[in-house]
């Protein structure tokens, strides 16, 4: 609304009061009535007694349907959507499965549907199982690619505490080191040893720990976006070899 505001040239809250006061019929009781028609009252002991379900569209059940998640005005929504028109069939305030069988039970045939898009979380599933008997399971690429992209970054972050510890190992043995030196009773040789430590520095002039936190989007970037500062020719394979590995490969850049 403040973006057809500016482009109009008027005042946000002049528009906003315009859009509510005069175009739009929320104010009136006959509408504020069509929105909570379809309430049902939460059965698993939630703090709000009743479920809103604001949007309850029987017209919108098709052979491809997909339910996922929202996160609204604080509260986890579930949302239950035509793939194929991206129309919304229902939108209720809660993913609790006693919450969703109450509104799928609203309505009337569900068996028409023959695939259902979802998360790869257990509560869905299970929904899915129950009143979706029919259809076929279609895991979201973007859950598939969110989880893969997870299961990088902690590798990620494994290889960054090792080298965090390998670092405090290093710089107390040097800080030992350096005390022995200017201990005037140690017996033994004794070397050059500078009082302030520095850590190995890898080609492109950073720490590895450093390398591994500034690498955070790099390991999901293509390798083909990567530019020369980003390549480190000793210990990464080339652009070409890269491009010659398989997808599943070469998605990741390794």
């Amino acid at each position: 609304m403040s973006v057809i505001a500016q482009v109009l040239g008027i005042p946000y809250g002049k528009f906003y009061r315009w859009i509510k006061d005069s175009i739009s019929d929320f104010k009136d009781q006959e509408t504020q009535e069509k929105l909570h028609q379809n309430d049902i009252p939460s059965l698993h002991g939630d703090l709000d007694k009743i479920v809103k379900v604001p949007i309850f569209r029987q017209d919108q059940i098709g052979e491809s349907m997909a339910i996922d998640e929202k996160h609204l005005n604080g509260r986890f929504h579930t949302v239950l959507t035509n793939s194929k028109t991206s129309k919304v069939a229902l939108l209720c305030s809660s993913i609790h499965p006693i919450d969703l069988q109450k509104c799928f039970e609203k309505f009337d045939d569900l068996d028409q549907i023959k695939f259902i898009t979802r998360d790869l979380s257990a509560t869905f599933k299970k929904a899915a199982n129950i009143h979706f008997p029919n259809a076929v399971h279609i895991a979201d690429k973007f859950h598939i690619i969110r989880h893969a992209i997870d299961a990088v970054h902690s590798l990620r972050n494994r290889l960054k505490q090792q080298a965090l510890k390998q670092q405090r190992i290093e710089q107390a043995r040097h800080d030992q080191n350096y005390k022995d030196l200017k201990n005037p009773y140690f017996i033994g040789p004794k070397m050059n040893i500078k009082k302030g430590y520095k850590a190995q520095r890898v080609e492109n002039g950073e720490t590895l720990p450093e390398h591994l936190t500034r690498s955070r989007f790099l390991c999901s970037i293509h390798a083909d976006k990567w530019n020369d500062y980003q390549f480190m020719p000793k210990w990464r394979l080339h652009r070409d070899e890269l491009n010659s590995l398989p997808v599943v490969h070469n998605y990741w850049g390794y």
